[in-house]
């Protein structure tokens, strides 16, 4: 799996953050796993797991700090969920970007909020009844403001936070955190 881009010289300002994440199956309501945390800094692999049975839906519900504005009209903020789902080591298949949910437009992977508050997200996703089984990376990603350069860029698990031309800003206003999915059948 690829390190998040990080430009050290810049690594102090994280701004946004996860507080709490959970991983939930929406058919038994059973708690895959739960994370609470504080500023960990810019990455995290979290060394956290869970088991996630294909065919099944889930809920990853997450609770983010935003302590960054400008003025009175609050910055743009990003929040992103990529899943390994074949298992192959990266995040650039079809599908393992999952951008569904509820922050703050439907359907939209970013959007103006103001500062100084806790800020909640849920991300849907379904895992197909054939998918591999095994274990595989969950990466978590929040930023002030989104990779503005180049606006694909927010495909891109690789990438976080905001980008100039010149790269002096990737990645520095935002945190990733890695997660454990370990598909198993359904019981």
């Amino acid at each position: 799996y690829c390190y998040v881009d990080l430009y050290p010289q810049y690594n102090g300002f994280y701004h946004a953050w996860f507080k709490k994440v959970e991983l939930v199956n929406n058919s038994s309501n059973e708690v895959s796993f739960e994370r609470t945390s504080g500023n960990d800094g810019c990455y995290i692999f979290t060394e956290v797991e869970g088991e996630v049975q294909v065919g099944q839906s889930y809920d990853l519900n997450t609770t983010r700090w935003q302590s960054y504005y400008w003025g009175n009209y609050g910055m743009y903020n990003s929040v992103r969920l990529f899943i390994d789902f074949n298992i192959d080591g990266d995040f650039f298949d079809p599908g393992e970007m999952i951008y569904q949910g509820n922050y703050p437009n439907k359907d939209s992977w970013w959007g103006r909020v103001t500062a100084n508050r806790d800020i909640n997200y849920t991300f849907k996703f379904d895992v197909a009844p054939d998918n591999p089984m095994g274990k595989a990376r969950l990466r978590l990603m929040t930023s002030y403001y989104y990779p503005r350069y180049n606006y694909s860029w927010w495909r891109n698990a690789c990438i976080n936070g905001y980008y100039y031309a010149y790269r002096r800003y990737n990645y520095n206003y935002g945190e990733t955190e890695d997660y454990i999915v370990d598909f198993t059948l359904a019981v």
